[in-house]
């Protein structure tokens, strides 16, 4: 009987001693903070839409992740100016690995406006794309609509602009 309880003790001892050294070697890395990462872009293309006031292209931010959609921008774009998707570096995009970021500013009177992608930065829960108007000044006079399109890899995560 009492080699029954010594072994029943030690079977407890040992258990006891495997779930201590389990908890112990056990390292979390979620303790770790997540470092946000500077994505790099390919810019597609870029500049100002010459364009008449009736311009199908609404100012603002597009994600687009099919080909349907990207068709459709550049048929728009093509519309205002026949010839502007034929100074961007590719228009074959892979939706299976590329996102395609647009922005589009308002309709400028004044001259020399043009809108920037600075940066694209991917957060723990997010990517943040930074938006910049800038006016470096020209003599067109001409009502123009400034824009910048650029490719990223895919990603799951929410697109926020800024």
């Amino acid at each position: 009987m009492k080699t029954q309880i010594n072994i029943f003790f030690l079977r407890k001892i040992v258990l006891i001693f495997v779930a201590v050294f389990s908890f112990v070697s056990c390292s979390n890395n979620d303790d770790k903070p997540f470092i946000p990462i500077n994505i790099e872009f390919d810019v597609i293309g870029s500049g100002n839409l010459v364009a008449p006031v009736s311009v199908d292209i609404s100012p603002g931010n597009y994600v687009m992740n099919n080909e349907s959609d990207w068709i459709e921008l550049l048929n728009k774009m093509n519309s205002v100016n026949s010839d502007t998707t034929s100074s961007f570096t590719t228009t074959n995009i892979n939706f299976q690995t590329h996102v395609i970021i647009a922005v589009f500013d308002e309709l400028r009177g004044n001259p020399g406006w043009l809108i920037e992608i600075e940066s694209i930065i991917e957060n723990e829960n997010n990517i943040v794309i930074d938006v910049i108007n800038l006016n470096p000044g020209s003599i067109q006079s001409a009502m123009r609509q400034p824009y910048q399109i650029v490719r990223i890899p895919i990603t799951n995560k929410p697109i926020l602009f800024e």
